[in-house]
């Protein structure tokens, strides 16, 4: 695995063992997203080859392509400053991991939108940074969506599994969330409360967590 991780506007080289200028490659990153199904992150950029005279086009790297790159002292292209004007922020479950991550959410000058992904250690420093006490990382957020599916499972009853739940979020939400969604919203609703959750080899189930006395 490459220690380089792509990050937006700076410079990368790839020699891939050779030094002949015709085939090694600059790679200017300007700015890096989430692939929307398999979840990678994806770095989009600008490329040209170190010969004379050859221009830059367009491109990208995936972040499993970083073997190999090496980041140049100074970039290559200038990087203009993003200016946020509006921000929010949510605790949200890491896609894979399943651990918290702090979003910050804001909507550039220009009406890109932009989210910062803070682990606790910078959650920690933002929060000195701006004179405020950081959020607790207590548990996966959640959001009008999970609500929904816990209103349900409440209502119904029995016990559901994360198949079970996503045929139903699928047929009631708009637009169709995909099923690490579901998983995530059914861990984060056993975290607050709502469910009861019970793991068993190769199966994980969840029931409705009434309170004493309830139904």
């Amino acid at each position: 695995m490459s220690d380089v991780v792509f990050q937006p506007g700076r410079t990368y080289t790839d020699g891939n063992g050779y030094k002949a200028p015709e085939i090694t490659t600059y790679f200017h990153v300007e700015h890096v997203t989430r692939h929307p199904e398999r979840g990678h992150l994806r770095a989009i950029g600008w490329s040209k080859s170190v010969a004379t005279d050859a221009r830059w086009r367009g491109d990208f790297r995936d972040e499993d392509e970083a073997d190999g790159w090496t980041e140049l002292s100074s970039p290559l292209l200038p990087s203009e400053p993003l200016v946020v004007r509006r921000v929010d922020c949510s605790i949200e479950p890491d896609r894979d991991s399943g651990e918290t991550e702090m979003l910050v959410c804001c909507v550039a000058e220009d009406g890109r939108p932009v989210a910062l992904l803070l682990d606790d250690e910078a959650r920690a420093k933002l929060a000195g940074v701006l004179g405020i006490s950081a959020p607790a990382a207590s548990g996966p957020g959640l959001d009008e969506r999970a609500l929904r599916l816990a209103d349900h499972i409440l209502n119904t009853g029995g016990v559901w599994t994360t198949g079970k739940a996503h045929r139903w979020v699928t047929s009631a939400i708009v637009p169709k969330p995909p099923i690490h969604f579901t998983r995530h919203s059914l861990q984060a609703l056993a975290v607050h409360g709502y469910l009861r959750e019970r793991r068993e080899p190769g199966r994980v189930s969840y029931t409705p967590n009434y309170p004493k006395g309830g139904c």
